[in-house]
């Protein structure tokens, strides 16, 4: 193909306007490549936190709770199975882990 072009156009400023072409392709792959990486590191990071918080209703800014299972925002406080799911809490809803709200806080899921 590249020597039917260079048959055609034999100009020396095609081919420069096709390297720059082609360089500028190649940065912006790189750039959308590095993007994606990033991307999917993060979502690797927040499934794994949620992985490990599945069990878990989490305090909402209004009082209520979120149960992690299903999503389901109709807990209230002290609230030991969801109403929604059926799903058992490990922990005592009413007295929120302090580990699990600094773990919280070192990943900035709820920031």
């Amino acid at each position: 193909m590249i020597l039917l072009l260079r048959w055609f156009w034999p100009l020396p400023v095609f081919w420069v306007l096709l390297t720059v072409s082609l360089m500028i392709g190649g940065l912006l792959a790189v750039f959308l490549a590095v993007l994606l990486m990033t991307e999917l590191r993060q979502d690797k990071r927040i499934a794994r936190y949620y992985e490990k918080h599945q069990n878990r209703a989490l305090p909402l800014s209004d009082g209520r709770y979120e149960c992690q299972h299903c999503g389901s925002t109709r807990l209230k406080q002290g609230d030991k199975v969801c109403p929604t799911c059926g799903v058992r809490f490990e922990n005592d809803s009413s007295i929120y882990n302090t580990a699990a709200r600094q773990e919280e806080q070192k990943w900035n899921i709820h920031s």
